[in-house]
């Protein structure tokens, strides 16, 4: 005897759809962008802190130790190491750090190497000491961290069905699960981290392309980790979840109903990332900038507002084939 084939009602999120969506929000509350705006704004605009007199000592100093107690070819490796550091360290601007992950605002300023703007040069400044580069770290880590919160509140509820008010208590609750994120994330960092640097550094001891390829590996290996955990944000931000609740949310949700996240996640990176380099063609002495930054500002905030569109509608969808498939195993009971 024959039996009909069950049939999945629903269907998940469009790719396509979910983007297109997000534009549309975002250009219906075009207020969302200007937090990025006035970020971006103020580390074209606004002073550079320094901190190149304190590293770069410690740069030659280890460069120094390398040369006395190293082979001769991994001496020169090792100073185009510290040539690249310093090349970044000089031009390193420490307001950057504003620019917070994974909850933080979306900056293409952050980046940028040059103190020139349209009136002229930047104000540059040097911490004069440790102490006071770490606790202006601090402080910066602090504000970005906090605007991001606010900036993925509003996001949270401009895509929701319903009009949702700010509500002060939901938000600190929020703020304090994404705390525990971001934390979580540094602590596993810096567990993995030196693990990772031994085994490169003993691959990089016998073979430049094997160092290459276990550092493709380990790559990939993350990426396999941490795709799962992407919607672990939308799900604190848009329904008040914990911190381990929402990350058991997002894993069940991308590994048995969205495995198509991971080509959502590699679409919004060749948007953003492809759109970042027109942004970046007109040099930062000329106004033209300020496009840039408005640009940069609506898609990236465009494609995180798609974001929170395709976890809602993959949690719909999760949630309706799960009670079909509870109906049908009642029945068949």
């Amino acid at each position: 005897m024959n039996t009909p084939a069950q049939t999945v009602p629903g269907s998940p999120p469009k790719l396509i759809g979910s983007i297109a969506t997000g534009f549309n929000v975002v250009a219906s509350h075009i207020g969302l962008i200007l937090l990025p705006v006035a970020v971006d704004f103020y580390l074209w605009l606004g002073p550079h802190v320094r901190i190149d007199n304190l590293l770069s000592p410690m740069i030659a100093d280890m460069q120094q130790v390398f040369q006395q107690y190293y082979s001769a070819d991994m001496s020169a490796r090792m100073q185009e190491v510290a040539n690249i550091w310093n090349t970044q360290i000089s031009s390193f601007n420490l307001l950057s750090l504003v620019h917070t992950f994974p909850i933080g605002i979306p900056s293409l300023m952050s980046s940028a190497t040059s103190t020139d703007t349209p009136f002229g040069g930047a104000l540059v400044m040097n911490a004069v000491s440790g102490l006071a580069a770490f606790a202006l770290s601090c402080l910066f880590l602090a504000i970005g961290f906090a605007l991001g919160c606010v900036y993925f509140n509003q996001i949270a509820r401009a895509t929701a069905e319903e009009n949702q008010p700010f509500e002060l208590k939901a938000f600190f609750a929020q703020s304090l699960q994404a705390l525990g994120l971001t934390i979580s994330l540094i602590l596993a960092v810096m567990i993995l981290i030196f693990p990772v640097l031994v085994v490169m550094a003993v691959f990089a001891m016998i073979s430049a392309s094997m160092a290459d390829l276990a550092m493709l590996f380990m790559l990939f290996v993350a990426l396999w980790i941490l795709i799962p955990m992407m919607f672990t944000p939308h799900s604190i931000f848009s329904q008040n979840k914990n911190l381990v609740v929402a990350l058991g949310t997002s894993v069940r949700l991308v590994r048995s109903f969205l495995p198509g996240a991971g080509v959502f996640l590699l679409l919004a990176i060749v948007i953003t990332q492809g759109l970042d380099l027109l942004w970046t063609i007109p040099p930062s002495s000329s106004w033209l900038t300020a496009a840039g930054i408005f640009g940069h500002a609506f898609v990236y905030t465009s494609m995180l507002a798609a974001s929170f569109v395709y976890y809602r509608g993959g949690l719909h969808w999760m949630q309706q084939v799960i009670e079909h498939l509870q109906n049908q195993s009642s029945v068949q009971a």
